[in-house]
């Protein structure tokens, strides 16, 4: 219930959460830059934190935080070496190119993206027709956010 876009220079998000099948909040914040990183998760969002320390812990499949009835989820990796996931089906890492998309709507982010639309675009585009998408939209410029904190270090 999260669209989740990225095309080779940006990364877009929506803003709407749910409890169950009832919408909760429309401005969540989904993506987190942290360490170097940029993460975003589709599905069980009270894993989120669990799931980012158990990547910068090192990932061990063996280790997956769990959350009774789940349902599923997908942990999103952004470094500048590329896009990297995780999933509760597949704990291992995937690379991945983009345009990418995951989520609810990710079908209709993909089509925009193919048609030349940015990642805020494509998740425009997803919660026109998906039920499940909508809210603020969070989005990043993937090489200013993840080359700023470096740039401020070296200062």
């Amino acid at each position: 219930m999260t669209t989740i876009a990225v095309t080779d220079t940006d990364i877009a998000a929506d803003g709407m959460s749910f409890l169950g099948e009832v919408r909760h909040r429309s401005d969540c914040k989904k993506l987190l830059v942290l360490n170097g990183a940029i993460y975003a998760l589709a599905g069980a969002g009270a894993l989120r934190e669990p799931l980012i320390k158990w990547h910068q812990d090192g990932a061990d499949p063996k280790k997956i935080p769990e959350c009774k009835d789940n349902g599923g989820w997908t942990l999103l990796v952004v470094k500048l070496d590329g896009l990297t996931i995780f999933s509760s089906d597949v704990p291992f890492p995937t690379k991945v190119i983009p345009p990418f998309a995951m989520g609810s709507g990710e079908s209709f982010a993909y089509g925009a993206m193919e048609v030349g639309a940015n990642a805020v675009d494509a998740v425009r585009a997803a919660a026109a027709r998906d039920p499940y998408t909508g809210g603020e939209i969070n989005y990043l410029i993937i090489s200013e956010t993840l080359t700023a904190p470096l740039m401020q270090a070296a200062e």
